[in-house]
């Protein structure tokens, strides 16, 4: 028996106890040639029981697998996905064991993922010299930021560290104004953590506005914005609400459509109205709320309210519609009524949509039929808000309590979603097009630090790919669940999934490579809902020679970047990984021809 021995010292005056470890032993494998889910029998002696007290450590901190049988003697596993080869080893009740050589073969399209600390190292076999490997450098640090990374071919030893290198990078550029709704959200979450707690339950007073229950009156006045800059707009102070005066002119089953009195020339006319409306009772309402559930309804009223106003159009500064526009909105104000503050909530389930204005009366140009195509995927996107407003904030924290209030770049991405399921989904594939073109520096989680609560085309078209992804993987009740969830943001997602928010995006960043390129027949790594390459931009791809020698790049938390390494020489491609302090950088590698 291999023993080793530690000192445990007391506050006696007897002699520190020498206590014995048992240290565990490899005499055999039944194979040192491995496959990924190959079963490995494991010989040796002094393992523990049960099974769940060992691991086996396939010369990567991913790839570890715990036995699914195991003796004093004996322990059987399967070769994990993330198998590398080299040294491995078992760990029994956390005591390291003697290390023995495997090698892990794997055919065209099989994936894996390599970690480590600042630097590591690891090979890829080399056959023919004709082989291509896809190397993506995935950040799994949840922070904010721009982590460098340095990645060295045909190497043996890690590499120097990155900042003495030039870095090749693929910088995106923010290209959507500051969004009025983000930026209302986190200062609507922001006052309800100052002033929320604490607070009666607003629900159980009487509501001033009962005008809207029964018997909607045809003319009715509503508190609206009233800004022109979103970049300097409070939704909490009474002053930038003044009030609206708006007809009624649809009355359905699941919809109240009110347009603004005050309308451009050009604009909707009764039978657009009457198309709306039947579109978000027949359509829209049975889709959302059957995967996202029902929406609240604090004025007791049965249906949602839907006001068209130029106020809207006014959001998007003059000028700048062409690199983004404001369509709609909804307020968390107007589902909190005694939280915020008085005459900035109209105390019901209500959100509101642009309108055409053809002679750019309200500053900026939107012809009728671009608008009257925006409008369906506007009210999908923000009754997703509402629904989610609702349950999180009304039902979840009794309209006082920010803490379940979703965050802000995975509420965007459901109400994306909520589009898609709708069948609206061209400004998806434009916004995901954009980030393909730059997956390296649009982080899911959100460019933080480049301005407070940035949002970009490119960021929204990153988390609509994931969570149409994780759709394609568990169905889309996922959906349904990430709303009515108590967790928030990463949290919320690995709810879902069961696994690793950084495991799930290693998975995604491979998919947007490999789907739908003939490459592997894994499900896990196509998507079934579209075809990737024909409907979308290309992913920006970068080729490297591995005579080219080291190359390098700095990637945003949560993104990715993506080269394509060829003309490496048998028997094996070596690669030395450096990255900065503090960040953790995981190398995706698929052999790809």
């Amino acid at each position: 028996m291999a023993v080793g021995l530690f000192a445990l010292s007391s506050c006696s005056d007897d002699d520190p106890a020498e206590v014995e470890v048992v240290v565990p032993q490899i005499t055999a494998l039944s194979d040192s040639t491995l496959s990924p889910g190959d079963t490995l029998v494991i010989t040796g002696k002094d393992f523990a029981t049960p099974a769940s007290q060992n691991i086996a450590v396939f010369n990567n901190s991913l790839g570890i697998v715990t036995p699914f049988f195991a003796t004093g003697v004996r322990m059987d596993v399967v070769v994990p996905a993330n198998a590398n080869a080299g040294p491995m080893h078992v760990r029994s009740n956390g005591v390291k064991s003697n290390t023995v050589d495997v090698t892990i073969e794997r055919e065209i399209g099989d994936v894996w993922v390599m970690g480590g600390g600042a630097s590591y190292e690891f090979e890829v076999p080399v056959a023919t010299g004709s082989e291509k490997y896809l190397v993506v450098a995935q950040s799994a640090t949840s922070t904010g930021g721009r982590f460098d990374f340095q990645v060295t071919p045909g190497t043996s030893s890690a590499s120097p560290q990155p900042d003495a290198v030039a870095v090749h990078q693929n910088r995106g550029t923010p290209t959507l104004p500051l969004e009025f709704e983000v930026r209302a959200r986190e200062e609507a979450v922001e006052y309800l953590r100052k002033h929320g707690s604490g607070k009666k339950d607003p629900f159980q007073e009487p509501q001033k506005q009962k005008s809207l229950h029964a018997a909607p009156p045809p003319t009715a006045t509503f508190l609206v914005i009233n800004c022109t800059d979103p970049y300097n707009c409070s939704t909490l102070q009474a002053s930038n609400f003044s009030p609206v005066t708006a007809d009624l002119r649809y009355e359905g089953t699941r919809a109240l459509i009110y347009s603004d009195v005050n309308q451009p020339t050009g604009s909707f006319q009764q039978q657009d109205y009457d198309a709306f409306g039947q579109q978000f009772d027949n359509e829209i309402y049975p889709i959302n709320t059957a995967n996202f559930g029902t929406p609240t309804d604090i004025d007791s009223n049965g249906r949602v309210v839907i006001l068209f106003t130029p106020r809207v159009n006014d959001l998007t500064p003059d000028g700048q519609a062409g690199s983004g526009f404001i369509s709609g909105f909804v307020l968390l104000n107007d589902v909190g009524p005694g939280i915020f503050p008085s005459g900035t909530s109209n105390a019901m389930e209500i959100f509101y949509s642009m309108v055409p204005d053809p002679n750019g009366e309200y500053g900026n140009v939107f012809p009728m039929e671009g608008v009257r195509g925006v409008v369906p995927g506007t009210l999908a996107h923000e009754f997703e808000h509402m629904i989610s407003n609702g349950y999180r904030f009304v039902v979840l924290g009794t309209g006082t309590d920010p803490s379940y209030i979703q965050q802000t770049w995975l509420e965007e991405g459901m109400a994306h979603m909520a589009e898609d399921l709708n069948g609206m989904d061209s400004q998806n594939i434009a916004r995901a097009s954009r980030y393909l073109a730059v997956p390296s520096d649009n982080s899911l989680l959100g460019n933080a630090e480049l301005q407070p609560y940035i949002d970009t085309l490119e960021q929204r078209g990153g988390i609509y790919l994931f969570l149409r992804y994780l759709g394609d993987q568990l169905g889309e009740g996922i959906y349904r669940d990430i709303v009515r969830s108590k967790k928030k943001g990463i949290a919320s997602v690995e709810g879902v999934t069961d696994e690793s928010f950084h495991t799930s995006m290693g998975d995604f960043l491979a998919t947007l490579y490999l789907s739908d390129r003939g490459i592997t027949g894994d499900p896990t790594y196509n998507y079934s809902s579209f075809d990737l390459q024909n409907d979308f931009g290309p992913l920006t791809v970068t080729g490297r020679d591995a005579g080219e020698g080291m190359f390098a790049g700095a990637v945003r938390s949560a993104a990715g970047d993506y080269y394509v390494v060829s003309g490496a020489q048998p028997p094996a491609l070596q690669f030395g990984v450096a990255t900065q302090t503090g960040s953790l950088v995981r190398i995706i590698v698929v052999r790809t021809e």
